[in-house]
């Protein structure tokens, strides 16, 4: 875990805004996309099968199938996609993962923790998919 997004949530980052670099209207194989972002294929089957559940992705059998996104990526805040992996509050855990963590029984942390842990979750919510993506292609550039 990094910061209370796990790397399950990290992957799909990645699939979402490699998405969203390119065509709106082209279906990606999926392991096109497990072999762009270097991600093991079977895991991203499933990855994949949970971001169309989420209603992320728009998944099409056949031939000419594959997936693609289902929303336009200036719709997908970063906090959703990782709230969609991995479960609603799940940026409210301890960063030193204490089950028993709060404002009334706080971790050595907390007081640390909390303000920043409330502007990293303010800035997933704020940051979009096609922010992210924006911002690759220019490192790529």
């Amino acid at each position: 875990m990094s910061l209370g997004i796990s790397a399950p949530a990290q992957y799909a980052i990645r699939v979402l805004v490699y998405m969203a670099g390119r065509s709106a209207s082209e279906s990606l194989r999926v392991r096109e996309i497990a072999d762009a972002e270097g991600i093991p294929y079977p895991f991203l089957a499933k990855l994949v099968g949970d971001l169309v559940q989420a209603g992320f992705l728009d998944s099409f059998r056949g031939p000419r199938g594959g997936v693609r996104l289902a929303l336009p990526p200036h719709k997908i805040t970063v906090l959703e996609v990782v709230e969609s992996v991995d479960g609603v509050g799940s940026m409210e855990q301890c960063f030193l993962g204490l089950a028993a963590c709060s404002d009334l029984k706080p971790c050595p942390l907390h007081e640390y923790w909390k303000p920043m842990k409330a502007r990293l979750v303010s800035g997933l919510a704020s940051a979009t998919v096609a922010d992210l993506a924006r911002v690759a292609v220019s490192r790529v550039s």
